[in-house]
């Protein structure tokens, strides 16, 4: 149920206690009217007409009477002595009751004799069968009274011992829902910090995204720059490749240099390769990496070191080729001392290649390093996701328990408004049944 629903359910329950309290108020109103009016009327019918005065109201029973047909006067329960109907001897009466129907016709018909005064005339008239039977009328309806209202009382006993165990257990019930209420609220509070720290843990971690895009921006531009250096340096080669050709065609010893140069070139040429396809496969992970944001950080280190260990190749490769060209010149310019020159490119061959040998173990390790690094932080991000996806799941639990607690509590709220009113109408009800039951005392 919607708070507005129960806000119109409280206003209705209002205006009905209202109504209640305004229509007891109004029938007592009346009951005072309809007993003033009556004895205003009845003062002015025996002052006018006595006789007429004990026939009945309109719609309810009147006793016929038995009267010789000789006389055409009109049919009356009892003779009038205004009217002139004055005998020594006494009239017989025979009246048909019926105890159930007439029960009631029968006590307001006693209570008003005693209203006009003419009790001893109406003894004379009526014939001791017929009173008696008015007495057992009346005694039967005065015990069945009772019994109605003995029953009536008892019902209405059990009725408020129900209503009062039920006003209890409502009462017991809304401590017990106060008590969780409060403690939810504890826990809400709590729930409340932890999502305040994750949305703070969460807020760092954008901002150092946001570092590592930048970054990650600086280094596209970089290995731009390195794509076009490869380039310049392709072109040198085959320059390079040319000029070795010449210095084959001038000397053996030249040549066999030469083919263990282009040996070196066609290694270069296998590592550049590695390095263009290493590049592609990076961009792909920086495209995936983009798309996992959780994922970006230790991707853009590992990335950032390979593109280090690359320009550190790529710097050893510049001055490789130009020792290289350096040697081919003097090649061309003295033949003499190629064979010098060979022992000390083999030699200088021999260092590079084991600074190069050096370089990939030192880059090995690196990656390793890194590799564990990005695994440790990839363990942390997948449990700090966990950890606010169970917060998450925690709060919208809390959340929806919270709503329940509170429908449940103004559903409450309008039951106790409506056995009280249940109860403010009952009591009436046994008010009003304890004055008809002194009145008939």
């Amino acid at each position: 149920m919607d708070r507005s629903s129960l806000a119109q359910r409280r206003k209705q329950i209002r205006e009905k206690e209202n109504d209640i309290s305004k229509t007891n108020s109004s029938e007592k109103a009346i009951k005072k009217n309809k007993i003033v009016k009556g004895k205003e009327t009845t003062r002015s019918i025996a002052n006018k007409d006595p006789p007429s005065a004990t026939t009945l109201r309109k719609g309810e029973y009147e006793p016929q009477s038995v009267v010789p047909s000789n006389t055409n006067s009109p049919q009356a329960p009892f003779p009038s002595p205004l009217k002139g109907n004055f005998s020594s001897k006494p009239v017989k009466v025979t009246t048909a009751y019926n105890p159930e129907i007439n029960a009631e016709l029968v006590v307001h018909k006693l209570l008003q004799r005693s209203q006009f005064r003419d009790v001893e005339e109406y003894l004379q008239s009526v014939t001791k069968p017929d009173l008696f039977q008015q007495a057992l009328v009346v005694a039967t309806h005065v015990q069945e009274l009772k019994k109605k209202h003995a029953e009536d009382l008892e019902t209405l006993d059990q009725e408020l011992d129900q209503y009062q165990e039920k006003y209890r257990s409502v009462t017991s019930n809304l401590a017990e829902r106060k008590q969780i209420y409060e403690e939810q609220e504890k826990e809400k509070t709590e729930l409340c910090e932890r999502l305040e720290r994750a949305k703070e843990e969460i807020q760092s971690l954008v901002s150092t995204i946001r570092e590592h895009k930048n970054k990650f921006k600086s280094l596209e531009q970089t290995k731009q720059e390195q794509v076009q250096i490869i380039e310049e340096m392709s072109e040198i080669r085959r320059r390079q490749e040319e000029q070795l050709n010449v210095v084959e065609k001038e000397n053996e010893q030249v040549l066999r240099f030469a083919k263990e140069l282009q040996e070196q070139h066609t290694k270069l040429q296998a590592q550049m390769t590695m390095i263009e396809r290493d590049c592609k496969r990076f961009e792909a992970e920086l495209q995936e990496e983009q798309e996992t944001n959780s994922k970006l950080t230790v991707k853009i280190e590992q990335k950032d070191q390979i593109l280090e260990w690359m320009s550190s190749e790529l710097e050893d490769a510049r001055t490789q080729m130009s020792t290289l060209q350096g040697q081919i010149q003097l090649e061309t310019i003295s033949r003499h001392s190629v064979t010098q020159e060979r022992d000390r490119l083999q030699q200088q061959y021999q260092m590079d290649r084991q600074d190069w040998k050096s370089t990939q173990e030192h880059r090995y390790t690196l990656e390793k390093r890194k590799a564990d690094e990005f695994r440790k932080m990839d363990l942390e991000l997948r449990r700090l996701s966990q950890a606010l996806s169970r917060m998450r799941i925690e709060w919208e639990s809390e959340k929806s328990q919270r709503e329940k607690s509170e429908d449940r509590l103004q559903e409450l709220e309008i039951f106790f408004d409506e056995t009280k009113v249940h109860t403010q109408a009952m009591e009436g009800e046994v008010q009003q049944l304890k004055a008809q039951l002194n009145g008939v005392k």
